[in-house]
């Protein structure tokens, strides 16, 4: 009564303009937590302290909306944030207190209690709220026996919120039946409207989780009374206080029922009166009439086709003369299909095997163009005096490489071997994962020892240039010095030393 109290006050000072609206951070903090908390149903698990927390918060807004300074109410304000850290402990508390009774409550609520079976909620909440307190009080033996109470309330407000749910709609048509006197003018289509209303009640309370069969008969309920409220309305019209106007209805009925079931109508809306019901009829007759002889002359049509498909002229539009021509017809083609089929199989081994040679030439065919692309790609790139691109007699890609010019004696790589290593570099770039080998060469020119070593670390310098710009495993890459070793050119003329000194980069298949 205090908080409502305070509720009207506040609205009215509000609504003349007499409280302050300063926002004070710490009471707006403490007015969300206890909207959250009502929201987690703290008022219902811890109550009492629940209460209090809001009790500090109602004062404390009290007076910073009357305008009051913060010292005035921030005790109330502290006091309530404290008490919210309480009142998340005794949820928490209370809940794991009655773990075993907390399912009913929530089947309950699932259900729609609250507002399908108004009554027995607010007895079974009032049940549970004594529970609640007990165990926040400490009472935790007289907690749990209240919600034993509680929970047996819980079930019959579910039950009732799901017999609501499901019979209700059939209750208020069966009730409007009786208004029209259904009971004096419409009695046997009435009680089996109440009969079928009952049946799906004791589906229920037998197994209130059978929800699709109760609720099939259910709507067979209000489909009854209904139409026993229309019968009503009819024989009331004519003026007449006899019950046999309602055999004469029900007999015509059935008899159009039966004819409405031959095409595949379950249910005709006599609910809705007879001329609803002849109406369903006949558009559903007419309906079926005009897709039958759509079909007819679609199979019609679709049987000459087919005849003139196989070169036989259709000499009739009689649907059994032309099923027999196209029968006689198809038998003919099974006995050519099945001579054609012996000696398609005679011929499948050798189609498989040129297939498979097929397959393995055109494979390495694919694979010789793509090297073969990527090689002239790779030649485009580089003038004559720069690089050639070979191919070794290991079938292994060779990127022999004249222009890689190294001060005599010496192998370090320098600014203007750039641009040439970042062709090289592109080219391997075209053949991602392949293994390579940087072998470095001389001419005979010198000691062998030293042209050796010379050409080795010409070649390491390459190897390391190449792992540090392309970031190449080392067991991905090797380098080899092999001096005069592998000439590819005469010795004896100075165009020829030039191309034996060379670094070439094989690329291995």
């Amino acid at each position: 009564m205090k908080k409502i109290f305070y509720g009207i006050i506040v609205v009215f000072l509000l609504s003349n303009g007499l409280l302050a609206q300063e926002e004070y951070q710490p009471l707006t903090d403490l007015g969300k937590a206890i909207d959250s908390l009502r929201g987690a149903e703290a008022d219902v698990f811890a109550p009492a302290t629940f209460k209090k927390a809001e009790e500090d918060y109602l004062k404390a807004w009290q007076l910073q909306q009357n305008g009051k300074p913060v010292k005035t109410f921030e005790k109330y304000v502290s006091s309530g944030l404290d008490i919210v850290q309480d009142v998340v402990k005794t949820v928490e508390s209370v809940k794991l207190g009655l773990e075993d009774y907390l399912e009913p409550r929530q089947k309950a609520k699932n259900a729609r209690a609250a507002e399908m079976a108004g009554e027995e909620w607010r007895e079974a909440e009032g049940q549970f709220l004594k529970a609640t307190g007990k165990i926040e009080g400490g009472d935790v033996k007289g907690g749990l026996k209240e919600a034993e109470k509680a929970a047996v309330l819980f079930d019959t407000a579910e039950l009732e919120a799901v017999r609501e749910k499901i019979v209700g709609t059939a209750d208020k048509y069966i009730e409007e039946a009786r208004e029209a006197e259904a009971d004096k003018f419409a009695l046997t289509t009435l009680d089996r409207a109440a009969n079928l209303r009952m049946t799906a009640d004791t589906i229920i309370i037998r197994d209130r989780y059978n929800i699709e069969e109760a609720e099939a008969v259910a709507e067979e309920a209000e489909y009854e009374a209904r139409h026993a409220e229309n019968i009503a309305r009819s024989i009331k019209v004519m003026d007449k206080n006899d019950q046999a106007w309602e055999r004469i209805i029900l007999l015509y009925e059935n008899q159009m029922s039966k004819a409405a079931e031959s095409v595949g109508i379950k249910r005709l809306p006599f609910d809705e009166g007879p001329q609803a019901a002849a109406d369903s009829l006949s558009r559903t007759v007419s309906g079926l009439m005009q897709k039958h002889a759509g079909m007819v002359d679609t199979l019609r049509e679709a049987l000459k086709f087919s005849l003139s498909r196989t070169g036989i002229e259709a000499g009739s539009d009689d649907l059994l003369t032309l099923v027999a021509t196209l029968d006689g017809k198809v038998k003919e083609l099974v006995l050519e299909n099945g001579r054609l089929r012996q000696e398609s199989d005679d011929t499948q081994d050798e189609i498989a095997r040129l297939e498979q040679e097929h397959n393995i030439v055109a494979g390495e065919l694919e694979k010789r163009l793509d090297r073969e692309q990527r090689i002239a790609g790779a030649r485009s790139l580089f003038s004559p005096i720069e690089a050639d691109v070979v191919l070794s007699p290991a079938d292994d890609i060779v990127l022999r490489l004249f222009g890689l010019s190294f001060a005599s004696g010496s192998s370090e790589i320098t600014e203007e071997h750039a641009p040439l290593l970042d062709k090289v570099i592109e080219v391997l770039k075209t053949f991602p994962d392949r293994e390579l080998i940087i072998e470095g060469h001389t001419d005979n020119r010198g000691d062998l020892v030293t042209n050796k070593r010379l050409s080795e670390n010409r070649a390491l310098a390459v190897m390391n240039y190449l792992r540090q710009a392309m970031g190449i495993e080392a067991a991905k890459i090797t380098a080899i010095g092999y001096g005069p070793e592998k000439p590819i050119a005469s010795n004896e003329n100075a165009s020829g030393r030039a191309k034996n000194r060379r670094i070439d980069i094989l690329i291995l298949k």
